[in-house]
């Protein structure tokens, strides 16, 4: 089974942070926080932790709070165990689309990590096993990835669906917070505001036109000029 390396730990030469103190009783993915361990030779803090399944373990604090850490390794041998599950195709779909989620919020080397992971995008907790997953979202349809309704929010049953890649981008276009003339909100409240039509606004949005010409009133047809960052 793999295990959490537990690394040599020295007594601690003071009582640790308050920070640290302050993560005891908390629960970081399966791991619920027991008390402060020490340190070990390179002055890292460790914190003693029962896991989900019984087991207890000692691992550093930063890991645990970051997300690099979050099971005795108990979670290591499920996600080893359904990666070399023979699954039917869609299933395959199912569980490819679970664990990019899973890098994109939680692995801070991943690319896309700033931003989903890195700006506060989190997974449902009851999301961290694939089962459950699927039993909410059931098989990918050929064609389609794991969209969220609403961009800004977390992974969970209620804001994901299975969309196409158009369907998504248009989903970005018009979810995406808009700064002009020095306030910023979404396009939908700038068309309240400024008493525009939203099709034909979101149109000139995705075309890429400058925010003067998003927000104009004229009704002609306007040419993209300036790429505004859409």
């Amino acid at each position: 089974m793999f295990k959490v390396r537990e690394k040599p730990l020295t007594q601690p030469v003071k009582s640790p942070s308050a920070k640290i103190l302050a993560m005891v009783g908390q629960k970081y993915g399966r791991l619920t926080v027991d008390s402060y361990a020490g340190i070990d030779k390179t002055l890292a803090a460790h914190m003693r932790c029962t896991c989900d399944c019984g087991e207890t373990c000692v691992v550093g604090a930063y890991p645990l709070k970051v997300g690099t850490t979050r099971s005795c390794g108990c979670l290591r041998v499920e996600n080893y165990g359904l990666s070399n599950l023979k699954h039917g195709r869609t299933q395959e779909g199912s569980y490819k689309s679970w664990a990019s989620m899973r890098k994109r919020c939680l692995d801070p080397n991943f690319i896309q990590w700033k931003d989903y992971g890195g700006r506060g995008i989190k997974i449902q907790p009851s999301w961290e096993s694939f089962e459950v997953f699927y039993a909410d979202m059931g098989d990918r349809p050929e064609g389609l990835t794991l969209d969220r309704v609403d961009t800004n929010g977390d992974y969970t049953k209620e804001n994901c669906r299975w969309s196409t890649p158009t369907e998504q981008a248009r989903n970005r276009a018009s979810s995406k917070l808009i700064t002009y003339r020095g306030e910023t909100k979404p396009l939908a409240e700038w068309c309240q505001q400024l008493d525009l039509p939203y099709p034909r606004t979101y149109s000139r949005l995705i075309k890429g036109l400058d925010y003067d010409s998003v927000f104009s009133k004229e009704t002609r047809s306007l040419k993209s000029t300036t790429y505004n960052g859409t």
